[in-house]
């Protein structure tokens, strides 16, 4: 019989389904799933969704830089 393969989406899944179930102590759950009680925690605040902020406005989601630090102004664009 083969291994049964968990792919991580899987056991992130699995490991928040075992935490709201509250059978075991979030220390307990980290160590039989063999994860850091950190990476624990930064799976149920990811699974919970990003904190409400004081001042409304945008929120950048993205890792991705706001503005190019090579691109040419347009004014320097315009003279070449």
């Amino acid at each position: 019989m083969p291994w049964k393969e968990l792919k991580p989406m899987d056991l992130k899944v699995m490991f928040i389904a075992a935490y709201l179930s509250e059978e075991h102590s979030f220390s307990q759950l980290c160590q039989d799933y063999q994860i850091s009680r950190k990476t624990g925690y930064k799976w149920v605040e990811r699974y919970r969704g990003p904190p409400q902020r004081a001042i409304p406005g945008p929120v950048r989601l993205t890792r991705r830089p706001a503005g190019l630090p090579t691109a040419q102004g347009l004014r320097s664009a315009s003279v070449v």
